[in-house]
């Protein structure tokens, strides 16, 4: 699957990763964060979770919503796009689609570029399965190796079984170490057992530190 980002023009980048590699990378893997196409972070900024009295600026991944079917997506074990979109349409008003995780499945958003100013991200998410379960959430960046590598997981465990935002949940991915400005990223999603299941919608972004 192409691992596309948005730099100054768009562009199709060099590097081919296989499913597997987006699945499959180390736990808590430690290493520098790289930015091997030298992508420039283009945000669409709005107010997106205002409702929720967060008044801090969000971007949307690509096809943050699912509304172009899986596109940009990486899907494996049964995960799948269904109708039923987060009931607050942040997206849109025509927005119709949500994305079903069952246990044993894993989803990776598109990629996204970001700088060190983008310290959160949040999402909408459903428990349709085991109250036991909960769902694990990872920041998939490049280290300098060319190598793909996760953040430590975030275990979302909703409060209810119907649809609402997730809390603030870091990137923390730029540390003092770091050698680049900016730097394409990921975000994959896991249901932590068998009998967990969930659905999720419109994973945004927030391009602004707050104080």
């Amino acid at each position: 699957m192409p691992f596309n980002v948005s730099g100054r023009k768009p562009r199709l980048l060099a590097l081919t990763l296989g499913l597997a590699g987006l699945i499959a990378t180390p736990a808590h893997a430690a290493g520098n964060i790289a930015n091997p196409y030298d992508c420039a972070p283009q945000p669409t900024l709005a107010t997106s979770f205002a409702t929720w009295n967060d008044y801090g600026q969000y971007t949307p991944v690509p096809n943050a919503g699912l509304e172009a079917g899986a596109t940009g997506w990486t899907l494996s074990g049964g995960a799948s796009v269904v109708p039923g979109n987060e009931p607050w349409k942040i997206g849109g008003a025509w927005h119709r689609n949500a994305l079903q995780l069952p246990g044993g499945s894993s989803a990776v958003t598109a990629p996204l570029c970001i700088d060190e100013t983008y310290p959160h991200f949040r999402l909408f998410a459903r428990d349709t399965g085991s109250a036991k379960g909960a769902l694990k959430i990872e920041v998939l960046y490049f280290d300098t190796k060319g190598k793909i590598v996760n953040t430590k997981p975030y275990d979302y465990k909703p409060a209810s079984t119907s649809w609402q935002p997730t809390g603030l949940v870091g990137i923390n991915v730029f540390t003092s170490k770091t050698t680049v400005v900016a730097a394409p990223v990921a975000f994959r999603f896991t249901p932590t057992t068998k009998d967990a299941s969930f659905q999720i919608d419109d994973v945004y972004v927030d391009p602004r530190a707050r104080g």
